[in-house]
């Protein structure tokens, strides 16, 4: 059985222009290093209500967010209006900790509300 637990986005204004937001890092939401290879987290699952696109950057680091090295990246289109758009990031090959930060499409969002889980199973969710 998966097991999710959501954590909660701490950004307040909506993304302008080319700004980076931060919507996720586990240095921020753990005392201490290896704490999502320690609670069985194997991907981290994301939705998006953005009105303009995006990218996502994807990092690691193992000295607590001293150096972060990107591993991936992720385009995010415009979402219709009331969807959301859907990202299922594997994190399980990465000791240390994980970021993932919202690279703004140039455009300023009307709407941005990113929901994010923690998920302690293997298979994608879509």
């Amino acid at each position: 059985m998966s097991e999710t637990v959501g954590v909660k986005y701490i950004g307040t204004a909506l993304p302008t222009g080319s700004t980076t937001v931060n919507v996720f890092s586990s240095v921020v939401s753990f005392p201490a290093g290896n704490m999502l290879q320690a609670l069985g987290i194997n991907r981290i699952y994301m939705t998006f209500q953005n009105s303009q696109s995006g990218t996502l950057k994807l990092y690691r680091s193992t000295d607590r967010g001293s150096n972060w090295t990107q591993f991936g990246s992720v385009s995010v289109s415009a979402a219709s209006a009331n969807a959301e758009n859907p990202v299922d990031v594997d994190v399980e090959p990465y000791y240390g900790d994980v970021k993932i930060d919202w690279v703004n499409g140039g455009s300023d969002q009307a709407t941005f509300s990113p929901q994010v889980s923690l998920v302690n199973s293997r298979n994608q969710a879509f």
